[in-house]
């Protein structure tokens, strides 16, 4: 189960799909540097994952795997809400009480607000930085469940004292409900166990079939409880004894939560559960409910909100009978690739595990707005990967681990090109174009089309996978399996010294080739068609760089410590322009007046 919640929503080979080629070729001639200028996250794509929803009577909060969003608007719009947080981004639980805000952390203890979420300040129960994975309000006290086990506070968090006495070491609390002396926690491995006497003692629960349980609520002296392969339980006797509810066919259940005087249960896969009679009844809720996979739920005035595994949050305005999705601007799904093509942006994104949402979004109002041009799949609900972009004037390109798709009218419409001839798969890494040859780089070498895709030629690089290309006016250069080969058409290649290592991202500018590595002096340059190179990384502090960008004037470029950088005397030296960006960044894009980053938690954008 902790892997289950902990795990990052990141598939696919990341750091591969940063190199392919997004030279843009822009010449803005805005001034390089600048006071004042920061990364601000666009509001999208939209989606992610939504662990825990909280209500304050003027914003809603949710927690996520990225951060805590805040609505004002019932749930139509969202935003970030993560200063004083720095680079913390997972948020398993958020909770509004007494005029404050509180959000726990996977790892990071709590924070509290008390301006509505606009800042927050760290406060840690337990012992250093831990897991806190429920937070419940009881009259003045605020109560933690986590890592470190059952603690409370009497000061909003200023100090906390430890109610472990009776359970067991690392404790992996998942839930808990504090309903007068009664307290009732559920733990991944070790069930359920209640206090009888505020928490100063604790006794295991009987009855369940699963010891992993992720989520405990009351409803008046009825206890509820779920778990994750066993399905829901119910407990009249403060928490001693468990009965299965068999009205509820579902065996994962993420969240149990009573909500106007109804109880709601979310499952991983079956959607929600409702009961309208205190747990006599209970029927299905899913109309409009895109998303089966919810994890969290709460009311909001006159509506229900609830949080999914993937695709962000659905509103419902009617006791959930019906709902919609209400995730703009909530942008929490990682993002590994960004292009433009004709003034539009695009960004690739990972296709989340279970859900398999996600796959290609774009932008016409940098970033304010987005659109799904899904690539097209047999498979309904089936998002497909895409690696990279690349055009020709005529046709987009993207490429995937299925071959090729094309479009001419950028995005609405895709056609499947399967790149013939090879012998081992279709997946494509990298795209490039030079004079009227459309390259392709497979995780069986490098294949060419004089016919925008139609047909393929093998070249002569071996059946390595070829992970990026970068092209200027005489040469193009590529990378495969620590090898570099260089060609003048793209037909016929020749082996050339490479920088001695692993490349991670290519870039041309005029004369000069540079190539981002993972070891070494982080960025090499060549300025003889990549002969020889030589270290051009002053002023990066990380070895890792996972993108390279231009404007035509300066050079940008990211690295795994999370920092963007910019040049302006072609990589002699480096300056830190990564004010305000709080993720990773894995590819760079230029698309005046602004450059976007691809990120862990949706697309970035800094004025040039």
């Amino acid at each position: 189960m902790k892997n289950l919640l902990s795990a990052t929503i990141l598939t696919g080979i990341l750091y591969l799909m940063t190199s392919c080629s997004h030279n843009n070729g822009s010449n803005s001639n805005n001034p390089p540097g600048g006071t004042g200028q920061r990364w601000i996250q666009t509001k999208g794509p939209s989606g992610g994952i939504v662990y825990g929803l909280a209500y304050d009577g003027t914003y809603i909060y949710a927690a996520t795997a990225y951060g805590i969003y805040r609505s004002s608007d019932n749930g139509s719009t969202w935003s970030a809400s993560r200063t004083g947080m720095g680079t913390l981004y997972d948020n398993r639980c958020v909770l509004a009480s007494g005029g404050k805000v509180y959000a726990g952390s996977n790892g990071d203890g709590v924070f509290m607000s008390s301006d509505h979420g606009a800042t927050w300040t760290k406060y840690n129960p337990g012992s250093g930085n831990s897991g806190v994975m429920k937070l419940v309000a009881s009259g003045s006290k605020i109560y933690s469940a986590g890592s470190a086990g059952v603690y409370v506070s009497a000061n909003n968090g200023g100090q906390w004292t430890a109610l472990n006495n009776g359970l067991p070491g690392s404790p992996q609390l998942y839930g808990l409900v504090v309903n007068g002396d009664t307290l009732v926690t559920g733990s991944y491995g070790y069930g359920i166990y209640f206090s009888t006497d505020g928490g100063s003692h604790w006794a295991a629960g009987s009855g369940l079939s699963d010891n992993t349980v992720v989520s405990v609520a009351a409803d008046g002296s009825t206890l509820y409880a779920g778990t994750l392969n066993g399905g829901a339980y119910t407990s009249a006797d403060h928490g001693q004894t468990w009965t299965r509810i068999t009205a509820i066919s579902a065996s994962q259940i993420m969240a149990v939560s009573v909500q106007g005087g109804n109880v709601y249960v979310c499952t991983n896969g079956d959607g929600v559960f409702q009961s309208t009679d205190h747990g006599n009844r209970w029927v299905s809720v899913n109309a409009g409910l895109s998303n089966s996979y919810v994890w969290a739920i709460t009311l909001c005035g006159s509506k229900l909100l609830a949080g999914t595994w993937g695709d962000g949050l659905f509103v419902s305005s009617d006791n959930a009978n019906s709902w919609q999705a209400s995730s703009t601007g909530l942008a929490e799904i990682p993002v590994h690739g960004v292009y433009s093509c004709n003034n539009v942006l695009f960004a690739l994104t990972d296709i989340l595990p279970i859900t398999h949402y996600g796959g290609v979004f774009a932008t016409t109002d940098a970033g304010d707005t987005w659109g799904d041009r899904a690539l097209p799949t047999s498979q309904p609900a089936a998002g497909i990967y895409a690696s990279c972009m690349t055009t020709d004037g005529a046709y987009l390109y993207a490429g995937t681990p299925n071959g090729i798709y094309r479009t001419s009218d950028n995005g609405q419409n895709w056609t499947n090109l399967m790149i013939t001839g090879t012998t081992s798969g279709n997946w494509v890494y990298a795209m490039a174009v030079i004079g009227n040859t459309l390259l392709a780089g497979t995780d069986n070498g490098a294949y060419r089309s004089t016919d925008h895709g139609n047909t393929w030629t093998a070249t002569n690089i071996p059946t390595y996978t070829v992970t990026g290309f970068a092209v200027n006016d005489s040469f193009i250069i590529t990378y495969a399996a620590g090898h570099m080969y260089r060609s003048t058409d793209g037909a016929t290649w020749s082996s050339i010294s490479g920088p001695g290592a692993p490349v991670m991202a290519l870039l041309a500018k005029g004369g000069t080739f540079y190539a981002g590595t993972n070891s070494g002096a982080a960025i090499y340059a060549s300025t003889d068609n990549g002969n020889t190179w030589t270290a051009a990384s002053s002023g990066i502090h990380d070895t890792h760089v996972y993108a390279l960008a231009t404007d035509g004037h300066n050079l940008y470029a990211s690295d795994f410590s999370g920092k963007v950088y910019k040049s302006t005397d072609n990589g002699l030296s480096w300056g830190d322009i990564s004010d305000g960006m709080v993720s990773i960044t894995k590819s760079l894009i230029i698309l005046p007046p602004y450059i976007y980053a691809a990120t862990e938690c949706g697309v970035w954008r800094r004025e040039l």
